[in-house]
């Protein structure tokens, strides 16, 4: 095994993703040497197989799509031998695998940085899931999230995950009650945007920005591994955004996600000045 001299090693595995490129400069600030794996093992632009970057490296954080998530902790646990972590939105199974297949000796600890692709992670949201076994290395990475800003929240990985279905599930089903009984009113949606109070406009502003096409997969996702959505029809949430953008149409959403985007603004702000 090649442990970097002198710099602790992070394995971002999956790390050529958003996630991955938001964390890296912020790992690198820490002061950890960062290598990327993934899939398709790039030598020539520094990407390693998944296995050979977690045989390498001091911590393995794995972020990649939820539903590829067990896989990829299953290759890479045993070649861990310092720590072994995942971004997973879920966290429930993540953590299981983990415990399951890392070595004894390898902590593990389970990650949800609560965004997306942010210019600064200043001022966001982490909840931290730590195991019996998450120590030192661990609590080197929780360091790296708290000296950029973040705010860190610790809970268990089944408290977790009943919070994700409160706030992030239960949210999206009340859009999709929203949006449908905005379309039985057939009525055109820029004239029922006109028409509707403040607090509908907003609404409206934020189902836009929710089902912008890139999230669909998350999304899905987060509904059908979170063990609180027992009464979610796989498949039903890309329907569901998929006749939302056809009802929007391409120059109503447009406007919609700019309103949203700049709402969101305005909401950080206020909360982080």
């Amino acid at each position: 095994m090649q442990i970097a001299i002198g710099k602790m090693r992070i394995n971002l595995a999956g790390g050529s993703g958003p996630m991955g490129k938001v964390h890296r400069p912020m790992f690198e600030a820490a002061e950890f040497e960062v290598i990327v794996s993934g899939r398709n093992p790039d030598p020539t632009n520094g990407v390693w197989s998944f296995e050979e970057g977690a045989e390498n490296s001091d911590i393995t954080i794995v972020t990649v799509p939820i539903r590829a998530t067990e896989e990829i902790i299953k290759r890479v646990g045993p070649y861990c031998t310092g720590a072994l972590m995942d971004f997973t939105g879920i966290k429930g199974f993540p953590m299981r695998t983990m415990n399951s297949v890392a070595r004894a000796d390898t902590e593990f600890g389970g990650l949800h940085p609560m965004y997306g692709e942010v210019p600064s992670i200043k001022g966001e949201n982490v909840i931290y899931c730590p195991s019996v076994r998450s120590r030192e290395l661990c609590e080197k990475v929780i360091g790296a999230f708290r000296n950029a800003g973040a705010n860190i929240t610790q809970m268990n990985s089944r408290q977790h995950d009943q919070l994700m279905h409160a706030v992030q599930n239960e949210r999206i089903r009340a859009m999709q009650m929203q949006v449908a009984k905005l379309r039985e009113t057939r009525l055109n949606i820029g004239d029922l945007y006109q028409i509707s109070p403040p607090p509908t406009r907003m609404l409206i502003d934020l189902v836009a920005r929710q089902i912008h096409p890139k999230n669909d997969n998350l999304y899905e996702d987060m509904l059908q591994f979170n063990p609180n959505s027992i009464a979610h029809k796989p498949g039903s949430y890309i329907r569901f955004a998929q006749a939302t953008r056809e009802f929007f149409g391409n120059e109503f959403l447009k406007r919609a996600q700019a309103r949203a985007t700049e709402l969101m603004k305005q909401h950080k702000q206020l909360c982080y000045p």
